[in-house]
């Protein structure tokens, strides 16, 4: 079997999971880059000067769009079984493409092309052509499965499979042992809503001046988030180190008594999937403290792994990192039994599994 997968962004700057798609998927799978469509960083467009300026002429005259033609030109050529579009929105740019070269298309949907109120008004319509021309679709949690099915995507052609993780990657923690360290790892946006996190925090120190938070992270609210800890003199209680590679969030999970996360449905309605930095901190062997939001009450159990608040509920978020700084032991063992959910449940070798029968199954391969 022959995979494409499409996304929109340079290989090497993709997400950690559309990576893992790429080099873990079977047969080598081609990667392309869209708007316009790349391949190892050059135009998909042929292999002549005539040829490009035929693809824009059509364009042009209003035929079809020369990066289509070029694509499934593209497509044909490699000898593509299926393609697997990674977001909703880069599914339906090469929707054309597929359809012109007859190869079934697997649009895979992660969280905000499925719930952004943006999103839905600007490809609401294209949505219903990609739903009836793809064979399957792909949802990262029962959540977002009941959200496409809103949006008009038939219900037998969803297939759920949750991002899974690398656990040979990460070191188990020993929360029990730890200091009152938390450790919170995302986006610096609305739906992660960092700012009520911190809320949450500044009500710990009432309680444990000891305790100390480490948010990690880029995005549009970070200098604001920064501003807040300043103004309210928590500087050397909440460290914000910004953007910090995968090694580097290993290693401190590693000394952290339990992992936070509020995450929130945002005012244009973006959402989460399944946050595979929650199932990483499972994976560690750290506790989770976080909201019952999308996939996340898929993967922490309250009360057994983790901990779930309703979302916007700071006193609650407080109170559950409260019982995790009063009591190391529980912490331990919460974090023994993320590492047998994540093993059980959540890992790279069941996600991929997963994935590649689905598209074997879009592609018609037995």
């Amino acid at each position: 079997m022959k995979i494409c997968v499409v996304s929109g962004t340079p290989r090497e700057r993709c997400e950690t999971f559309i990576r893992a798609h790429i080099e873990r998927l079977p047969g080598s799978p081609i990667y392309v880059s869209a708007c316009p469509p790349r391949f190892e960083g050059k135009l998909i467009y042929g292999e002549s000067i005539f040829r490009r300026a035929m693809l824009k002429l059509r364009h042009e005259l209003g035929l079809m769009s020369g990066h289509t033609i070029g694509l499934a030109k593209f497509l044909r050529r490699k000898r593509v079984d299926v393609v697997l579009g990674e977001y909703g929105i880069y599914s339906c740019i090469c929707l054309d493409a597929c359809k012109l070269a007859g190869i079934p298309l697997v649009p895979h949907f992660h969280g905000h092309d499925a719930t952004r109120k943006s999103v839905l008004e600007e490809y609401g319509e294209r949505y219903r052509s990609l739903f009836k021309y793809a064979p399957l679709i792909v949802a990262v949690s029962e959540p977002m499965r009941d959200a496409l099915i809103a949006l008009g995507a038939p219900s037998e052609k969803i297939r759920v499979n949750v991002c899974g993780v690398d656990t040979s990657l990460f070191v188990k923690s020993k929360p029990a042992e730890s200091a009152r360290h938390f450790i919170s790892v995302g986006r610096f946006v609305d739906k992660k809503a960092p700012h009520l996190t911190i809320l949450a925090f500044e009500k710990v120190l009432d309680a444990f001046p000891d305790a100390r938070l480490t948010m990690a992270g880029d995005g549009y609210l970070l200098d604001s988030c920064r501003t807040f800890i300043r103004a309210r003199g928590l500087e050397d209680k909440i460290t914000l180190p910004g953007k910090v590679t995968h090694k580097e969030v290993a290693e401190l999970m590693g000394k952290a008594r339990a992992f936070v996360q509020h995450s929130i449905v945002a005012p244009d309605g973006d959402s989460e999937g399944t946050p595979v930095a929650i199932l990483e901190a499972c994976a560690c062997g750290l506790p989770v403290v976080s909201t019952r939001h999308a996939g996340i009450p898929g993967v922490i159990d309250n009360g057994v792994n983790g901990y779930l608040v309703d979302e916007c509920d700071v006193d609650g978020m407080a109170e559950a990192i409260k019982k995790l700084c009063a009591d190391p032991e529980s912490a331990g063992k919460m974090g023994e039994q993320g590492i047998e959910k994540v093993a059980s449940s959540f890992t790279m070798e069941k996600s991929i599994a997963g994935l590649t029968a689905i598209l074997e199954d879009a592609a018609g391969v037995k």
